[in-house]
Formats: C-alpha cells, structure tokens, sequence
C-alpha cells in the first residue's frame, strides 16, 4: 500500500506546503489539541536542483509544538526550537550510549547525567583512543588551544587526573598545565607543570620552561641533564 500526498500545482514555487498530517484528540478540557504533525515544503522547485523538507513537531508543555526532527536539504536537526528536551541513543548494553542533555547544554557518553560539557564513562575499558590512520609518519593528535589573544601567563591548556579516596570522594591526584608565559610573537616562551599531590596538598614537582627543567620550583634557571 502507497499512500501518496501529491500537490499538482500549476505553477509550483519554492516554500509551498506540499503535504501535512496533523494527528488531533481532545484534552480533558473538551478542547481540539494537535498533539503531533508532519509538514513537509518544497525548498527548491527548480528542475534539476529540487530541495524538499520535512519537520515533525509534537505538543511540548501545553503551549505549543516543538520541532522534535527537521531535515532539508543540507542537515537533520534536532529540537531546533531549543526546547528542554533531551535526546538519547540506547545501544544493546546502555541505555545512554549517546545521550544530549537539552536543558543542561551537555553530552553523555554512557551515561544520562553528564556534569561537564562532553563526559564520558565506561567500565572495565579505554575511554577515548586516537587513532592517525593516514599513510604517513606523523602520529595521533590531540589539540588542547586557548583562543584568546594572549597576555603572557595565559594557559594554554590543563589535564587533570582524579581518583576516588578511600571515602568515596573524588580527588584530583593529578595535574599538566601548560602555560604560555611570554606571548609576543617570535620570541614566545612556554612553560609546562607536572603537578601531584603530597599529604593532601597539591604542589608543582616538576616545571619545564623553555629548555630548563627545574623540580620544586616553578622558574628553572638552568637546563636539567
């Protein structure tokens, strides 16, 4: 069976609504609600370049329907009308192998209560692997960029290592900063910071500037051979 929406238009242009199914019920209230509809428009008419889109929108909170899937020509958007609604992917052993937290502006990986921008769990497992698959001989890449432009001590970039203690608390036992300490042009200079903890306390125990090495001190005057 084929059902066909067919707008047989004499003089078809560019945004007509070629076909739209509106699914309608009554609230409690007696009152006619859309609850959820399909609209599909011609973005291009033009012979040979024809661009077509279709939305499906769905009641969201009583007060209007939110576009929950749009795709035309160039993409496929989800909730482009910037709803609190989340969108999740369950593979066959995780609910939340993909999940977007609409109202927190985060991403999950394994889980469906991100707390930082992008996070990522998994048990017994790598988390992340970067892989240089390309014929040639440089290897993998992973780019850490302060974008501002620079004062000097700006950083460039942190990695932090946490380990829960023996209380169950999470606790950061771990730290590289890299810093660029003198950002005029041509003459920059960096320095990089290995620091860890000693009696709950965190400290720098390793510091690079420029070609020295220095261990307790964060100004190495002299290279470390």
């Amino acid at each position: 069976p084929v059902l066909n929406l067919y707008r047989n238009s004499g003089s078809p242009a560019d945004s007509d609504i070629i076909g739209d199914i509106k699914f309608t019920g009554r609230n409690d209230n007696s009152q006619d609600v859309t609850y959820a509809e399909i609209e599909t428009v011609i973005l291009d008419a033009s012979d040979g370049t024809e661009d077509g889109y279709m939305n499906i929108y769905v009641m969201h909170g009583g007060t209007a329907q939110r576009s929950r899937i749009e795709m035309d020509s160039t993409e496929t958007v989800f909730n482009e009308g910037s709803a609190d609604i989340d969108f999740r992917v369950e593979s066959n052993g995780d609910a939340n192998m993909l999940f977007v937290d609409g109202g927190n502006n985060r991403v999950g990986i394994g889980t469906g209560s991100p707390s930082y921008l992008l996070e990522a769990t998994a048990a017994g497992q790598a988390i992340l692997s970067v892989t240089n698959s390309a014929n040639d001989a440089n290897g993998a890449s992973l780019y850490l960029r302060n974008t501002r432009t620079g004062s000097d001590n700006d950083e460039g970039g942190r990695i932090y290592f946490w380990a829960d203690d023996d209380a169950g608390n999470a606790t950061e036992c771990g730290l590289i900063v890299s810093t660029m300490t003198d950002v005029s042009n041509t003459t920059e200079d960096s320095r990089m910071d290995f620091k860890n903890l000693s009696n709950g306390s965190q400290y720098a125990t390793v510091s690079m500037l420029g070609r020295n090495v220095g261990v307790g001190t964060l100004v190495p005057g002299v290279p470390l051979e």
